[in-house]
């Protein structure tokens, strides 16, 4: 398949810049603006995972395994709170299976996504009833920037990785009718079924 990914451009303001966007309006303040940065399309082909096990987390920065979850599709979507821990502790096993070289596991973050019929011609990033990806490819967390996303999200807790090597995952479960960003440094894709998913969601 043949597409496109859109990058930020390299333009001189972000030299002094941080790069931000937004998708809220500011037309009511002076001088505001929504971005401060271009688009830089880049044509690219798609393939599909024809073996997904060729793919490895250490070598290609992401990889595919399989596990069952037993996640409400349509609680998580009313009620996230109400069913992360409980996916959390499956995801955990998963990945513990997988990779028993990881002495501890934490997740600490779960974003449901559902198809917006606007998307990708109207973004709606942060919203209750449908969360879209970012249109733009990016880096979720930088080697300098995981410190301060482990302090927000484990406050107290700098002992248990101040000064010890660790490794922040994404994982993706697929499932029919959501909407994945596959754009990401190090991912754990997750396909609750073995036969079907894989293919078609890249």
């Amino acid at each position: 398949m043949d597409t496109s990914v859109h990058y930020i451009a390299r333009t001189r303001n972000l030299k002094t810049e941080k790069a931000f966007t937004t998708d809220f309006p500011v037309d009511h303040v002076d001088g505001a603006r929504r971005t401060n940065t271009e688009p830089d399309h880049r044509r690219v082909t798609v393939t599909a995972i024809d073996d997904p096990s060729k793919w490895k987390l250490d070598v290609h920065g992401f990889c595919v395994v399989h596990g069952r979850t037993n996640l409400d599709t349509d609680k998580v979507y009313t009620d996230k709170a109400a069913v992360q821990e409980a996916y959390f502790r499956e995801i955990e096993a998963i990945i513990h299976s997988h990779f028993p070289q990881y002495s501890r596991i934490e997740c600490f973050d779960l974003t449901a996504r559902k198809r917006d019929p606007d998307f990708p011609a109207v973004v709606r990033v942060y919203r209750e009833t449908h969360e879209q990806p970012s249109e733009v490819a990016h880096c979720d967390w930088s080697q300098r920037g995981s410190l301060p996303v482990l302090n927000w999200c484990f406050p107290g807790n700098e002992d248990f990785w101040e000064g010890k090597k660790f490794d922040m995952l994404k994982s993706f479960r697929l499932g029919l009718g959501l909407v994945y960003g596959l754009a990401r440094p190090i991912s754990v894709i997750i396909s609750s079924d073995p036969d079907d998913g894989i293919e078609r969601q890249t």
